[in-house]
């Protein structure tokens, strides 16, 4: 009997863009749809280890946006990731992304 091993792909990051300057600071983010997930991991840090997370949630599957209700803090830089989740696992984290928010 053959056992197929399916791997997700990672997420593919929309918005807020790489190196985005004046995101606001309730920011969406935004990621491409990976066929087959179930839920969505969103990291967000001020610091690229991500050993300090000020967002570390999951999203149910489809969707694939996210609004921070909570104000990030003014004209900081801050990291995104996501990774995805489905029956067979979890995909490895997406590219990671900056963006700056707003004074």
């Amino acid at each position: 009997m053959r056992a197929i091993r399916v791997v997700y792909d990672a997420p593919t990051l929309i918005l807020p863009d790489n190196g985005a300057i004046g995101v606001a600071r309730k920011p969406t983010f935004t990621w491409a749809t990976i066929p087959g997930a179930t839920s969505y991991t969103l990291h967000v840090s001020p610091s690229n280890t991500f050993n300090v997370m000020v967002i570390n949630k999951i999203i149910n599957a489809p969707i694939t946006t996210y609004l921070h209700i909570q104000y990030l803090l003014p004209n900081t830089v801050y990291y995104w990731r996501v990774s995805a989740k489905g029956t067979y696992g979890t995909s490895a984290w997406s590219a990671t992304f900056t963006f700056t928010t707003t004074p």
